[in-house]
Protein backbone atom coordinates (compact mmCIF):
# COMPACT_ATOMS: atom_id res chain seq x y z
CA UNK A 1 0.00 0.00 0.00
CA UNK A 2 2.98 2.23 0.80
CA UNK A 3 4.40 1.32 -2.32
CA UNK A 4 1.24 2.20 -4.58
CA UNK A 5 1.50 5.54 -2.81
CA UNK A 6 4.85 6.75 -3.26
CA UNK A 7 4.30 5.60 -6.45
CA UNK A 8 1.08 8.14 -6.98
CA UNK A 9 3.11 10.92 -5.39
CA UNK A 10 5.85 11.08 -7.95
CA UNK A 11 3.78 10.46 -10.77
CA UNK A 12 1.98 13.70 -9.47
CA UNK A 13 4.88 15.50 -9.35
CA UNK A 14 6.53 18.38 -12.35
CA UNK A 15 10.34 19.36 -12.37
CA UNK A 16 11.01 23.05 -13.20
CA UNK A 17 12.01 21.91 -16.30
CA UNK A 18 8.43 20.98 -16.84
CA UNK A 19 7.34 23.96 -15.73
CA UNK A 20 8.99 25.89 -18.23
CA UNK A 21 7.75 23.93 -21.04
CA UNK A 22 4.03 24.11 -20.00
CA UNK A 23 4.35 28.02 -19.84
CA UNK A 24 6.18 28.25 -22.93
CA UNK A 25 3.26 25.99 -24.33
CA UNK A 26 0.60 28.26 -22.77
CA UNK A 27 2.05 30.80 -24.90
CA UNK A 28 2.19 29.19 -28.36
CA UNK A 29 -1.48 28.18 -27.69
CA UNK A 30 -1.83 31.87 -27.02
CA UNK A 31 -0.29 33.73 -29.94
CA UNK A 32 -2.22 30.93 -32.16
CA UNK A 33 -5.55 31.72 -30.41
CA UNK A 34 -4.69 35.86 -31.14
CA UNK A 35 -4.07 34.69 -34.69
CA UNK A 36 -7.70 33.06 -35.34
CA UNK A 37 -10.38 35.46 -36.33
CA UNK A 38 -13.47 34.92 -37.10
CA UNK A 39 -14.40 35.63 -40.77
CA UNK A 40 -16.83 38.79 -40.54
CA UNK A 41 -20.26 38.05 -43.04
CA UNK A 42 -21.84 41.29 -43.46
CA UNK A 43 -25.41 41.11 -43.39
CA UNK A 44 -26.88 44.42 -42.78
CA UNK A 45 -30.21 42.97 -44.09
CA UNK A 46 -30.26 40.14 -40.68
CA UNK A 47 -33.33 41.00 -39.22
CA UNK A 48 -35.14 40.37 -42.65
CA UNK A 49 -32.90 37.28 -43.48
CA UNK A 50 -33.60 35.91 -40.26
CA UNK A 51 -37.11 35.81 -41.15
CA UNK A 52 -37.17 34.48 -44.63
CA UNK A 53 -34.72 31.54 -42.95
CA UNK A 54 -37.73 30.48 -40.37
CA UNK A 55 -39.91 30.86 -43.18
CA UNK A 56 -37.73 28.73 -45.59
CA UNK A 57 -36.80 26.11 -42.79
CA UNK A 58 -40.57 25.75 -41.41
CA UNK A 59 -41.62 25.34 -45.37
CA UNK A 60 -39.33 22.42 -45.70
CA UNK A 61 -40.22 20.93 -42.47
CA UNK A 62 -43.92 21.48 -43.37
CA UNK A 63 -44.43 21.11 -46.85
CA UNK A 64 -41.68 20.17 -49.33
CA UNK A 65 -39.82 17.73 -47.36
CA UNK A 66 -43.18 15.33 -46.35
CA UNK A 67 -44.05 16.50 -50.57
CA UNK A 68 -40.71 14.71 -51.36
CA UNK A 69 -41.01 11.67 -48.94
CA UNK A 70 -44.45 11.23 -50.16
CA UNK A 71 -43.20 11.59 -53.99
CA UNK A 72 -40.34 9.34 -53.23
CA UNK A 73 -42.81 6.82 -51.84
CA UNK A 74 -45.76 6.57 -55.16
CA UNK A 75 -43.33 7.85 -57.87
CA UNK A 76 -41.30 4.38 -59.32
CA UNK A 77 -37.49 5.22 -59.05
CA UNK A 78 -36.73 4.78 -63.23
CA UNK A 79 -39.77 7.66 -63.90
CA UNK A 80 -37.84 10.12 -60.86
CA UNK A 81 -34.44 9.37 -62.26
CA UNK A 82 -35.11 9.96 -65.57
CA UNK A 83 -37.05 13.44 -64.64
CA UNK A 84 -33.90 14.40 -62.85
CA UNK A 85 -32.42 14.01 -66.11
CA UNK A 86 -34.67 16.03 -67.92
CA UNK A 87 -34.39 18.87 -65.56
CA UNK A 88 -30.44 18.43 -65.88
CA UNK A 89 -30.91 18.65 -69.41
CA UNK A 90 -32.97 22.14 -69.27
CA UNK A 91 -30.25 23.32 -67.06
CA UNK A 92 -27.82 23.54 -69.73
CA UNK A 93 -27.56 26.82 -70.98
CA UNK A 94 -26.81 28.05 -67.51
CA UNK A 95 -23.89 25.63 -67.27
CA UNK A 96 -22.59 26.34 -70.66
CA UNK A 97 -22.41 30.05 -70.79
CA UNK A 98 -20.38 29.80 -67.14
CA UNK A 99 -18.33 27.56 -69.09
CA UNK A 100 -17.09 30.05 -71.55
CA UNK A 101 -17.24 32.77 -69.06
CA UNK A 102 -14.49 31.02 -66.73
CA UNK A 103 -12.82 30.26 -70.04
CA UNK A 104 -13.37 26.64 -69.71
CA UNK A 105 -13.27 25.94 -73.13
CA UNK A 106 -13.42 21.92 -72.78
CA UNK A 107 -15.85 21.52 -70.18
CA UNK A 108 -18.28 23.75 -72.07
CA UNK A 109 -17.58 21.31 -75.70
CA UNK A 110 -18.25 18.30 -73.32
CA UNK A 111 -21.60 20.29 -72.04
CA UNK A 112 -22.55 20.97 -75.52
CA UNK A 113 -21.69 17.66 -76.40
CA UNK A 114 -23.98 16.30 -73.59
CA UNK A 115 -26.48 18.64 -74.47
CA UNK A 116 -26.81 17.53 -78.11
CA UNK A 117 -26.69 13.29 -77.33
CA UNK A 118 -29.30 13.69 -74.22
CA UNK A 119 -31.71 16.31 -76.31
CA UNK A 120 -31.80 13.85 -79.58
CA UNK A 121 -30.56 10.44 -78.44
CA UNK A 122 -31.88 10.32 -75.26
CA UNK A 123 -35.61 11.66 -75.61
CA UNK A 124 -35.77 15.31 -74.83
CA UNK A 125 -33.39 14.76 -71.57
CA UNK A 126 -35.08 11.95 -70.17
CA UNK A 127 -32.24 9.30 -70.37
CA UNK A 128 -28.29 9.98 -70.43
CA UNK A 129 -26.93 7.87 -73.22
CA UNK A 130 -23.90 10.71 -72.84
CA UNK A 131 -22.63 8.83 -70.34
CA UNK A 132 -24.14 5.54 -70.72
CA UNK A 133 -23.63 5.05 -74.21
CA UNK A 134 -20.65 7.53 -75.12
CA UNK A 135 -18.84 7.99 -71.53
CA UNK A 136 -18.78 11.35 -71.25
CA UNK A 137 -18.25 13.04 -67.99
CA UNK A 138 -20.97 14.27 -65.71
CA UNK A 139 -22.00 18.04 -66.04
CA UNK A 140 -19.66 20.25 -64.77
CA UNK A 141 -21.18 22.11 -61.64
CA UNK A 142 -20.31 25.45 -62.62
CA UNK A 143 -22.98 28.89 -61.55
CA UNK A 144 -22.77 32.38 -61.85
CA UNK A 145 -21.08 32.88 -58.56
CA UNK A 146 -18.27 30.77 -59.63
CA UNK A 147 -17.97 33.27 -62.70
CA UNK A 148 -17.83 36.26 -60.89
CA UNK A 149 -15.04 34.71 -58.84
CA UNK A 150 -13.10 34.22 -61.26
CA UNK A 151 -13.56 37.87 -62.47
CA UNK A 152 -12.41 38.97 -58.75
CA UNK A 153 -15.98 39.82 -57.56
CA UNK A 154 -15.71 39.14 -53.81
CA UNK A 155 -18.65 38.08 -51.82
CA UNK A 156 -21.60 41.13 -51.50
CA UNK A 157 -24.31 41.04 -49.04
CA UNK A 158 -26.04 38.03 -47.54
CA UNK A 159 -29.53 37.56 -48.81
CA UNK A 160 -31.93 34.85 -47.86
CA UNK A 161 -34.99 34.90 -50.31
CA UNK A 162 -38.43 33.30 -49.37
CA UNK A 163 -38.90 29.81 -51.10
CA UNK A 164 -35.31 29.94 -52.70
CA UNK A 165 -33.02 30.61 -49.50
CA UNK A 166 -29.20 32.02 -49.33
Amino acid sequence: MLAVACWLVTACAVSRSDQETLSLDREWVAEEDALLVEPVVYDPLESINRKFFLFNDRLYFWAFNPTAKAYAAVVPKDVRSAFSHAVGNLIFPVRFCNCLLQGKVRQAGVELGRFSVNTTLGLVGLTDPAADVFGLPPPPAEDLGQSMGVYGVGSGVYLCLPFYGP
